[in-house]
């Protein structure tokens, strides 16, 4: 059972990593979170790569999102996951990172509207904004029709 760590040591947990949610043109968005970053990619890169394998050989092409977009998409929930509720997201196990990011390009499970990487964050604004009595973990926000409910919030569709 791997757990990814946002938590992991005090030391690698504590220190502040630069990292970049979204390019939207030339329009740079930058946010600072506090968790092991190289070592949530490694487990992240590999959860990718069981994505991507199943989609080679059950879909015959690659998977829509590069490896890049779902990091973006996982650093602006965490950047406002930390901003709203003042702590370190929970860690996740490397099953529930590729189950998120199997359904990160889709809303719903029968759905076909596609969402654009740099689309998440007014979804995840949205998500943060939104009057819900929940734990506002990124497992709540991929679930159900939640980022449904948020895209029409945001504007997006």
């Amino acid at each position: 059972m791997n757990n990814v760590g946002m938590g992991g040591s005090r030391t690698s947990t504590l220190m502040t990593i630069t990292t970049l949610c979204f390019q939207k043109g030339r329009q740079l968005t930058v946010y600072k979170i506090q968790f092991n970053f190289p070592l949530f990619r490694g487990f992240c890169s590999k959860a990718y790569s069981r994505v991507n394998t199943w989609y080679k050989e059950n879909i015959g092409r690659e998977y829509v999102y590069t490896l890049d977009d779902c990091l973006s998409v996982f650093n602006c929930f965490f950047a406002y996951y930390e901003a709203y509720r003042k702590q370190i997201h929970p860690n996740l196990k490397v099953d529930n990172i590729e189950s998120i990011i199997r359904h990160m390009p889709c809303l719903g499970v029968d759905s076909n509207t596609y969402i654009e990487p740099h689309e998440y964050e007014e979804i995840i604004k949205a998500y943060f904004n939104a009057p819900l009595d929940c734990d506002f973990r990124i497992n709540h926000f991929m679930s159900g029709d939640i980022r449904l409910l948020r895209c029409y919030e945001a504007g997006i569709i």
